[in-house]
């Protein structure tokens, strides 16, 4: 019995001796880290961000908060919906051509041959530059009948005593010359190559020979000719065209033409090009095959961006709409039971759906009823804020 109550008490000595190390090992640990903080669960910052959330959806019903820093990064924009009028335009595939008023045919009005050919298909040429040399027979009797004719009219003017000449002598020789001098020009020789002959006052120089310069600025486009080749009149040797300005038929149905005036605005779509252009005229035949009528614009290509023969995309303009409410249409998004909602701002960060009815789509805005003016939408992010909803569980239905 005494060997049981020594062995006893031996185990309870043992027992506190373990359980003072133990606090003194805590005791240790708790001062080496120079801490007395106790966790908790409800102290986490999960916790924190959870009762924020449940305090958020408690002060506006219904709906979901979005931090700045959220909004930030999801991208999202808010606008002030206000009324306003909105352009309606029609829209309707075209085709460039080139505009003849900034083009040029380069033919021959004689029977020539070809000389030397300076410019070729694909160049850039500018006003005046030689681009082809030919010569003809004809052009050789009218040289040598200019110089004839010049030389008696110089020597009228020259003469000091004017009174030897008749005066219809005079005018004779004047009627000469300056008919001399137009069949040249007819033919198509440069007014500076004729002035040329005049002062060399030489007939080893009625050659025949004579230079077509272009017309116009522009880019060879078609060349119809070889050197060495006799070329007929009205045979036509180039064709330059200037794209600054350009034409393109655009196709519409009748019914849509109807809506369009000559001088409207048009917005011409070439991939990610827009350029600017008006209506010129409208077409009165329909076409046989398609029974669509061409509604014809002028655009200006400064940059080059269309040439001859691209098919493009045309918006153009008709009547505006009536000063109304107008949603862009990123911000509007279907709910679950396919109805039209926005994410309106009912207090800073604070995002609520609100059912719209659509009225009309014009361009990037949707003409529609269910907000008022003066209100706080999602104008960009809006598909964000849609997701957070229902991720949420909050139902966008009955708002």
């Amino acid at each position: 019995m005494r060997l049981f109550k020594i062995k006893t008490v031996w185990f309870l000595m043992t027992v506190l001796s373990l359980q003072l190390l133990l606090n003194a090992s805590y005791a240790s640990s708790a001062k080496t880290a120079g801490e007395d903080t106790y966790f908790t669960l409800s102290d986490t910052p999960a916790s924190h961000e959870d009762e924020n959330n449940t305090k958020g959806h408690e002060e506006v019903e219904g709906s979901i908060k979005l931090s700045t820093a959220q909004q930030q990064a999801a991208g999202i924009h808010t606008i002030i919906l206000q009324k306003k009028s909105l352009q309606r335009y029609v829209s309707a595939p075209g085709d460039v051509l080139s505009d003849p008023a900034f083009s040029a045919a380069v033919t021959t009005k004689i029977v020539a041959q070809v000389v030397k050919q300076y410019v070729f298909n694909g160049d850039e040429v500018h006003e005046k530059q030689p681009i082809v040399m030919l010569s003809s027979v004809e052009m050789a009797e009218a040289e040598h009948t200019f110089l004839l004719a010049a030389q008696e009219w110089n020597m009228m003017r020259e003469f000091k005593q004017k009174e030897v000449f008749t005066k219809q002598r005079i005018e004779s020789a004047k009627i000469s010359f300056e008919s001399a001098y137009a069949k040249l020009i007819s033919y198509g020789m440069d007014p500076s190559e004729v002035e040329q002959l005049q002062k060399s006052r030489s007939l080893k120089l009625a050659t025949g020979s004579f230079t077509l310069l272009a017309p116009k600025k522009g880019t060879i486009v078609k060349t119809g000719f070889i050197e060495g080749e006799v070329v007929k009149p009205g045979r036509i040797l180039y064709q330059i065209n200037n794209d600054a300005f350009l034409w393109v038929n655009a196709r519409l149905s009748p019914d849509l033409t109807e809506q369009i005036k000559p001088g409207a605005a048009a917005i011409v779509t070439k991939g990610k090009y827009k350029l600017e252009g008006k209506v010129e005229n409208i077409h009165h035949v329909l076409d046989k095959e398609t029974r669509t009528q061409v509604v014809r614009i002028r655009v200006a290509n400064p940059h080059d961006r269309l040439h001859p023969g691209d098919f493009v995309d045309c918006k153009i303009h008709v009547e505006q709409t009536a000063s109304s409410l107008a949603i862009p249409n990123d911000a509007i998004m279907q709910d679950d039971n396919g109805q039209w909602i926005v994410y309106v701002e009912v207090k800073p960060n604070y995002f609520k759906a609100q059912k719209v009815k659509i009225i009309e789509k014009v361009g990037p805005w949707q003409i529609a009823e269910g907000v008022e003016p003066g209100e706080r939408i999602v104008s960009k992010g809006a598909f964000f804020v849609h997701s957070e909803s229902l991720k949420g569980g909050f139902s966008t239905h009955n708002h």
